[in-house]
């Protein structure tokens, strides 16, 4: 059965086009807000038959009666009222601009609401402009509604879910935006965004924004999150919680439908369960996987982004799915970007940075941290720092320890193997090696690579800085494992990998 459809009469059409004149609004902006491509848009303002539902979401977001712009019976012809319980469509509060340094250029086109909350108010951003264009794409472009920001701790997510914030908050759009500092410092704030970047943000393209870390002892239960998010999301009104969990989630879920949204949970893996795969909640937090599955699936036309050090269930179920969800798995910055950061820091011997980029992978936390130990016990000298045999000390150990000693008894006895062998290891390598069933490999090692900590396909191998870690471990005697070939396998590696000082 074909759906219902419906059209605007010419008076309609002409009542529609001097409401969205009012807002000063483009078709394309009024595309963007409702949450659909330009084409039904046009459709509209022409008079043609578009689907009923997408009608009605059309003049209610210009605040018109669709009866009466469909030239339908009905007894008045004046604007509708704002849904029960839902938020104005014309958003005016600027006070609840908070941590801005502006109003963004634009405000009296679209006052958006933005509530930054914990976010990190770092003004030195380095590089990520890859990263930061695909997850503009996947949630501008491609509408996809729960968007996952993956890797190791000191990777960078937390900054770069900050950054793309600012920047689709609107607040950053400008064009001096990019602000480079002396050639001494070597600090540069983003690089410029493209024109049509610029163009494409003409409007913020989000009417709220709120960002919320879950890194709090104990975590937020679900129930409070839901509640603060309906409280920001309704103007702060005075509304009536429904009881149940699954209630407010449907609540939530119908301000995402009727107001374009940027939600932000920070720091997804203080959820998670310890000493288990990954993906495992910690008990009282489980209804989060639900949250998760239907903003993912259900309709609407909002976006939730997530930061974590491992990718839910929920996530890697959906995207098999098709469903439009995203994954983006972080890895360190591109060494151009590495030497800005240590040129930052004042550090000499420029043509030893490579092998400390390689060492840590540039990993920024863990570039910065080493590249003060180096200021401080070497003066900055980093050839003086290569020579020593402790270079996965307390840097290193204090990145992944907590990480590292979350995994489960199977996972760390897969890092162990990995860290002896110089050579990836295939699936039946590792199956024979573990004398485990291949179930259990499997589950181990598709863990892993959900906690960013091994890397591979066919074969595998742990990212570089684990393997340091690892081995370090081994060192200190702190990891037992019987494995006659351990010590030959480690010394090896000691060689190659930390006496290098070319």
């Amino acid at each position: 059965m074909a759906k219902p459809s419906l059209k605007a009469s010419e008076q309609g059409i002409q009542t529609a086009k001097q409401a969205l004149t009012r807002t000063n609004w483009t078709q394309k902006d009024l595309g963007e807000l409702i949450g659909c491509s330009r084409q039904p848009i046009t459709n509209f303002f022409k008079g043609e038959a578009i689907a009923q539902p997408l009608f009605i979401r059309i003049c209610d977001r210009l605040g018109l009666n669709w009866q009466a712009i469909a030239g339908l019976p009905t007894p008045t012809a004046e604007p509708s009222p704002p849904h029960s319980g839902q938020i104005n469509p014309h958003p005016t509060d600027e006070s609840l601009f908070k941590n801005q340094g502006s109003l963004p250029a634009n405000r009296d086109r679209l006052k958006s609401q933005i509530d930054l909350g914990e976010a990190p108010n770092s003004s030195v951003f380095y590089g990520r402009t890859t990263e930061l264009d695909t997850l503009r794409q996947q949630i501008l472009e491609n509408r996809c509604q729960l968007v996952t920001v993956v890797g190791m701790r000191g990777i960078g997510k937390t900054t770069l879910a900050a950054e793309l914030t600012q920047q689709l908050a609107g607040d950053r759009l400008r064009p001096d935006l990019s602000v480079e500092r002396s050639q001494e410092s070597g600090v540069r704030i983003n690089s410029k965004l493209k024109t049509q970047n610029l163009e494409l943000f003409s409007t913020p393209p989000f009417e709220r924004v709120i960002w919320r870390s879950l890194a709090h002892n104990p975590p937020p239960l679900l129930a409070e999150i839901l509640a603060d998010l309906i409280s920001f999301l309704s103007d702060q009104q005075s509304i009536d919680l429904p009881e149940t969990t699954d209630d407010r989630i449907s609540l939530l879920i119908e301000h995402l439908r009727h107001h374009r949204c940027l939600l932000i949970l920070d720091n997804l893996e203080s959820l998670m369960q310890e000493q288990s795969l990954a993906g495992d909640y910690r008990a009282v937090y489980e209804d989060y996987g639900e949250l998760f599955r239907r903003i993912g699936t259900e309709r609407h036309q909002s976006c939730l982004l997530l930061t974590s050090r491992e990718n839910p269930t929920e996530m890697v179920e959906l995207a098999a799915r098709d469903f439009p969800v995203y994954t983006l798995n972080m890895a360190g910055l591109p060494e151009a970007e590495s030497h800005k950061l240590l040129r930052a820091k004042g550090l000499s011997n420029q043509e030893h940075w490579g092998t400390l980029i390689e060492i840590f992978q540039g990993n920024p936390l863990a570039l910065q941290i080493v590249a003060a130990m180096i200021q401080r016990s070497f003066g900055g000298n980093v050839a003086d720092f290569l020579k020593q045999t402790t270079i996965t000390t307390r840097q290193i150990v204090d990145l992944l320890d907590h990480q590292f000693n979350s995994l489960s008894a199977l996972e760390r006895e897969i890092t162990y193997w990995l860290a002896i062998n110089p050579q990836p290891l295939s699936f039946a390598e590792l199956k024979e090696s573990l004398n485990r069933s291949g179930a259990d490999v499997l589950d181990g090692v598709e863990s892993l690579l959900r906690r960013s900590l091994i890397q591979g396909e066919a074969a595998f191998t742990l990212e570089p800085v684990v393997r340091h870690y690892v081995i370090h471990e081994f060192e200190q005697a702190k990891l037992s494992l019987d494995l006659p070939q351990a010590q030959d396998n480690i010394q090896y590696l000691l060689e190659r990998c930390f006496h290098q000082t070319s």
